[in-house]
């Protein structure tokens, strides 16, 4: 049982180096909801229009 957490926890740790090293260059932050997807409006929670929602935009 130790040893499935263990390697769970080396697996986990793996991913997260793997990720901070390998960043994706094809996209960038969205700099009008700060990569949030949405911003908080009068009306509540809003989604961006500019990213869709997803709080990338395309590289150009």
């Amino acid at each position: 049982m130790v040893r499935l957490l263990f390697f769970a926890a080396v697996l986990t740790l793996g991913y997260f180096l793997f990720k901070l090293i390998v960043k994706p260059s094809d996209s960038v932050r969205c700099s009008r909801c700060d990569g949030k997807g949405f911003w908080l409006g009068a009306r509540g929670r809003e989604k961006c229009d500019w990213c869709n929602g997803t709080g990338r935009l395309p590289r150009q």
